[in-house]
């Protein structure tokens, strides 16, 4: 039966190419579709959230162009829970990057620092070589990440073009591409969510990367609506800090898919001074959570905020490589 259904899929992936020569891109997809059923016929999965045979795309809009923005790749050797590669998977990752205008033109000199895991054991260029353990719940990840160098400005909707290829060497050959097109939407903010499947939360990271301040009211000699420097604003008294902001963060989110993490001081500083709003979820007697949070972060800071997921078995990671929206809107002011 599965030389017949092989030989089904060879004949059509010939005759694709013979009748529409020019149509590589589905003649390529056929044939990957042909090696994916051979390789999983011999119990073989090598699988990533944001790359695949036939190259993900993913692309965002929220980083600021100023901070070092992080990508997790995630790996793994199964095809869900119970069915699982019975080896270890070796595999190269391959890189190429460039950075962009908005008009689409490619900057002349490299202007960003481009870094990825265990880069700095093997000789610039080389491919990186890793393993998916069976014994490691058959996965692995790793990151890259990307920061302006010293003195470099970048502007909004410029953009750096990344594209990683993962070729597995054995037991079998397969490979995986994913590009990735990382644009300064929000500046002076940015966020991501970190997640996998069947964790049992997710993490947002929100960082502001303003190193000012805004009086609220008249502090010291500062008139309201006045700028204050990080210095400035580390002189003031308590008191006077709590009549400024550097950026205020408003969350929401559906809480029927997640639940705040209300041990968390974001929660309780947000409680504190009812800026939390809830919705109640059931009947008899039904439960209030939180569904929607706003707090303050300092300059030039990172807070992570924790979600417990509804349903474990979801990826909530943000940006992702299908374009969807992100389960927590962020917004500030």
């Amino acid at each position: 039966m599965l030389f017949l259904l092989l030989l089904l899929f060879i004949i059509i992936y010939l005759l694709v190419k013979v009748i529409v020569p020019g149509s590589v891109t589905l003649s390529r997809y056929v044939y990957t579709a042909i090696r994916n059923y051979y390789l999983n016929s011999k119990e073989f999965y090598f699988n990533s959230d944001k790359l695949s045979a036939n190259t993900a795309h993913f692309e965002s809009d929220n980083w600021s162009g100023v901070e070092e923005y992080r990508v997790t790749v995630n790996m793994n050797s199964r095809k869900n829970i119970n069915e699982i590669t019975n080896a270890d998977i070796n595999y190269n990752i391959e890189y190429e990057y460039d950075v962009y205008k908005s008009d689409g033109t490619k900057y002349s000199d490299d202007i960003i620092e481009f870094y990825i895991t265990g880069s700095e054991n093997v000789n610039e260029g080389a491919p990186l070589s890793r393993t998916i353990f069976k014994n490691s719940n058959n996965q692995d990840s790793f990151e890259f990440s990307v920061k302006p160098k010293t003195n470099t400005t970048l502007q909004n909707n410029d953009y750096v073009f990344v594209k990683i290829t993962a070729t597995s060497t054995s037991p079998y050959v397969a490979t995986l591409v994913g590009e990735f097109k990382i644009k300064i939407g929000t500046l002076g903010m940015s966020y991501k969510i970190e997640d996998k499947e069947y964790d049992p939360y997710c993490e947002l990271i929100v960082t502001n990367t303003l190193d000012y301040y805004v009086a609220d009211e008249a502090v010291g000699s500062f008139q309201a609506g006045a700028s204050l420097t990080i210095d400035e604003y580390l002189s003031l008294t308590d008191e006077e800090k709590e009549k400024c902001h550097s950026m205020i963060i408003t969350l929401a989110f559906d809480s029927s898919v997640l639940r705040l993490d209300t041990t968390a001081g974001v929660y309780i500083g947000a409680d504190k001074t009812n800026e939390v709003e809830y919705e109640i979820i059931g009947t008899d007697p039904g439960y209030e959570y939180v569904n929607k949070i706003q707090f303050k972060i300092d300059a030039e800071e990172s807070k992570v905020i924790k979600f417990y997921k509804v349903n474990a078995s979801e990826n909530y990671t943000y940006p992702n490589a299908t374009g969807a929206a992100p389960a927590v809107e962020v917004s500030y002011t």
